[in-house]
């Protein structure tokens, strides 16, 4: 299931949220997944607007404290029109369900961790 979250004023950001089922020990290992991902291959090169390639960048910022029985906190940095940006993304588990929220930001800027915070602590 996919949702966009836009937040009550004064924010005008706006955030992505799926939320998907596991066979029970499946949210477990997705999320030991995400973090040997991170460790392996922390930039990703993809097509960009026109010809130049847009290269994303990855970083583990936290693990445990968005609440849940486990989560983890990641940013996705890249290049955009208004300079490099960084953009974050939560996964938080609960049993075998994992909540993934992604920070789409407003008119290219980022929202700011109080938002984020704020948008998990909506859903807890």
């Amino acid at each position: 299931m996919f949702t966009l979250y836009v937040p009550p004023p004064p924010t005008t950001t706006r955030a992505g949220m799926t939320e998907s089922a596991y066979r029970p020990g499946g949210a477990s290992e997705y999320l030991a997944e995400v973090r040997a991902m991170l460790a392996r291959c922390p930039s990703v090169e993809r097509a960009g607007p026109g010809s130049a390639p847009l290269t994303l960048r990855y970083r583990l910022v936290s693990t445990g404290e968005l609440g849940g029985d486990e989560s983890v906190l990641l940013s996705r940095t890249y290049q955009t029109d208004l300079g490099e940006q960084t953009f974050l993304i939560a996964l938080v588990r609960r049993g075998d369900t994992v909540l993934a929220v992604m920070d789409y930001g407003w008119q290219g800027a980022p929202a700011s961790r109080s938002d984020l915070d704020r948008f998990l602590s909506e859903r807890k």
